[in-house]
């Protein structure tokens, strides 16, 4: 009987070490999410620090996938990251 999706026998962990820009998109997207509307809503120090924390996660993710050669993975990233950067600047013009 064959079953689609993650067996017992292959975690999600197996899967996420296996694929790692996911792991790194979901962890700097969440960290810029609790930036941005975390209890301040992105108007103190610690949302600040939360959002430069969601760029690093991005930053080392990168530079983990240029070292194993996954390029396509580095552009993901790279994007995201200027995405990211982008709402940055754009959320504080606005305040």
């Amino acid at each position: 009987m064959h079953s689609s999706g993650i067996s017992l026998q292959f975690g999600v962990d197996d899967w996420l070490r296996m694929h790692p820009v996911l792991l790194g998109l979901l962890g700097s997207a969440g960290a810029f999410v609790v930036g941005c509307y975390g209890p301040s809503k992105g108007r103190s120090m610690g949302a600040l620090v939360f959002r430069g924390m969601a760029l690093l996660i991005l930053l080392s993710f990168a530079a983990d996938t240029i070292h194993s050669r996954m390029f396509l993975a580095t552009a993901a990233l790279l994007f995201a990251f200027g995405l990211e950067l982008w709402l940055m600047k754009r959320r504080y013009r606005a305040n």
